[in-house]
């Protein structure tokens, strides 16, 4: 009992202390690594958080992803879990983007924009 008291007292306490201080929250928490960037693995970072290829791999199938070779980016979030961003999205999202703003010259040499939204 006294054991389930004490961790759960620690648990909040390390919520709140990162929650009330910025800059202690990486230290508690974690940040996100980059684990495949371009379709191409860090094996440097892969080795440091101690995941094989055939996990990545793995958890990619799982999220429907064929091959890395068609991921831009994957990030092995402070949860534990891998979120991949393919290269399809990623190019139709700056489609999306470029066609909201979009510039339009208004007359000739004037070197005046509208942006369209």
């Amino acid at each position: 009992m006294i054991v389930t008291v004490t961790i759960a007292l620690l648990q909040v306490g390390v919520s709140y202390v990162s929650f009330r201080f910025r800059r202690l929250r990486p230290l508690l928490a974690g940040e996100p690594v980059v684990i495949v960037r371009g379709g191409r693995l860090r094996e440097s970072n892969l080795g440091r958080e101690r995941l094989t290829v055939e996990e990545v791999a793995e958890e990619a199938r799982m999220q429907k992803i064929a091959s890395l070779e068609d991921v831009q980016w994957a990030m092995l979030e402070t949860t534990g879990k891998i979120s991949f961003i393919p290269k399809a999205e990623l190019s139709a999202d700056r489609r999306r983007r470029n066609d909201r703003c979009e510039r339009h010259f208004v007359g000739r040499g004037t070197g005046r924009t509208l942006l369209r939204r």
